[in-house]
């Protein structure tokens, strides 16, 4: 991750209780993120995740324990204070854009930087450019209700670009986009993310999401009940980089492809045993089902052909007999029925 001392941002014992006589929403929760990495949330409905969100992303407050930006405690700052640190180090996307769909796609981009009180002269220019490192150049003037789902979502990462976010925060970034859709998008949170040395916390229900990053903390009942990942060096990020740029998948992938799949597999027992153990059970079932229907191999492969080769051969012609003597009964159009 880092050779810093003091991580990007600190949870300490954090705790957040909104009914006084109902479980926390989160408890004694302890977490250290460090510049650079990309880390999932993942848990059930209620566990947690969207206060854990909150408290990042500085929209909420402790009610006991400490948050902490490079090393220094943040939880009791003025609200003036608080909207500051969100102006200048934390980027937002949510599952929905949230863009004013009268607007240009740059001017969406520029309202953030204008939150962010950047001088006038440079926002259109930061705006285009950020729009076009997300892949949408040919799309900067295009009203934001004439953009397609992914669009939507690029314009939200490209405002997060355009201003020096130190910590990226995304609550189901791809839960309104398909499977290539939201591919793209987390492979571009990271890519961008990683370049300017931020850190990206995604919040995902989706476990290929969270495969595809480098850290995973599982919550239940407002408790961390696991955090793993790969540790990732400078070393291997400029080898990954290295093999890619000449159209290379590194070995390294591959198997942590595989890793990253048990990993997560073992955490949702943890999490969910009950709901873990019947999706594996009907996983299985399937693969059995699957297995067997292959079993059926060549011979049942050649009863299905011969059986639509039959079912080809079999033609019916109809045809019109009129007596010489006589007009038809009904008038019939024969070059609209020989055309039909």
């Amino acid at each position: 991750m880092s050779d810093r001392a003091e991580p990007l941002l600190e949870l300490r014992g954090v705790t957040r209780q909104y009914v006084a006589d109902q479980a926390p929403a989160l408890h004694e929760v302890d977490l250290r993120i460090w510049p650079g990495e990309a880390l999932a949330i993942v848990g059930r409905s209620g566990s947690g995740k969207s206060t854990l969100l909150s408290i990042l992303g500085l929209l909420d407050e402790p009610d006991d324990g400490q948050v902490r930006i490079d090393g220094v405690p943040v939880d009791t700052d003025s609200d003036r204070r608080r909207s500051d640190r969100r102006a200048a180090d934390l980027g937002f996307v949510f599952q929905r854009s949230h863009l004013i769909p009268e607007l240009t796609a740059r001017e969406n981009v520029a309202l953030g930087l204008r939150y962010a009180r950047r001088p006038e002269a440079e926002i259109d220019a930061l705006a285009e450019q950020a729009l076009v490192d997300v892949g949408l150049g040919h799309r900067v003037d295009a009203r934001a209700r004439t953009l397609s789902g992914g669009e939507m979502q690029r314009v939200a990462i490209a405002r997060t670009m355009a201003r020096p976010a130190r910590l990226w925060l995304a609550d189901e970034p791809t839960g309104n986009l398909d499977s290539t859709q939201s591919t793209e998008i987390i492979e571009l949170l990271k890519d961008r993310a990683l370049a300017r040395g931020a850190a990206l916390v995604v919040v995902t229900h989706e476990s290929d999401v969270a495969d595809r990053l480098d850290r995973v903390v599982t919550l239940d009942d407002g408790r961390v009940i696991a955090d793993t990942g790969r540790k990732a060096t400078d070393r291997l990020r400029s080898d990954d980089q290295h093999h890619r740029s000449h159209g290379q998948v590194p070995h390294r992938d591959r198997r942590m492809v595989s890793a990253r799949t048990a990993r997560f597999v073992a955490q949702s027992l943890r999490a969910q045993p009950k709901r873990a153990w019947t999706g594996i059970a009907a996983t299985a079932v399937a693969v059995a089902l699957t297995v067997s229907a292959l079993g059926l191999g060549q011979s049942a492969g050649i009863q299905v052909s011969s059986l639509f080769d039959a079912q080809r051969a079999t033609q019916v012609s109809a045809g019109l007999v009129f007596p010489t003597a006589k007009a038809p009964r009904f008038p019939i159009q024969l070059t609209t029925v020989e055309n039909y």
